[in-house]
């Protein structure tokens, strides 16, 4: 099983911004910040960093929208701020998809393991687009 799911990025003002959308929405924000995921000696975690959302999700309407903090470290442009998660519980599935999508593109961040996915990578394709993909084993 597949999913694709919109992944909004925010420049500090994430958590702000989930608040929002779950008060509209009636949903309940769930996220970690950077300090939550990254080891102390991680020089990405700075004070800067620290309390920024680096993964959170709303669930709406039995669908999942994602969203993040844009690390100051990497550039912040509105009109970059969206990122498609493409997810499944098939890691194939993740690997073929990935190597279509930057076959033309490039890759960002090779497929790898992560604090929370045994394959996670992102790349943006040959239109621009960027892309997250997620071996989601709950899917």
């Amino acid at each position: 099983m597949a999913k694709i799911t919109p992944y909004f990025l925010f420049n500090g003002n994430c958590r702000e911004a989930m608040e929002f959308y779950g008060k509209i929405f009636k949903a309940e924000p769930v996220f970690e910040t950077y300090s939550e995921v990254k080891s102390e000696n991680d020089p990405a975690l700075t004070d800067e960093t620290k309390n920024l959302i680096s993964h959170g999700e709303l669930k709406i309407g039995g669908e999942t929208i994602m969203f993040a903090d844009v690390p100051p470290a990497y550039n912040y442009n509105f009109g970059n701020n969206i990122v498609t998660a493409f997810r499944s519980s098939s890691l194939e599935d993740i690997k073929e998809v990935f190597s279509q999508l930057e076959n033309g593109g490039n890759a960002t961040m090779p497929l790898q393991r992560t604090p929370w996915s045994e394959c996670y990578g992102s790349v943006t394709d040959k239109f621009g687009l960027s892309w997250n993909l997620n071996h989601d084993i709950t899917l």
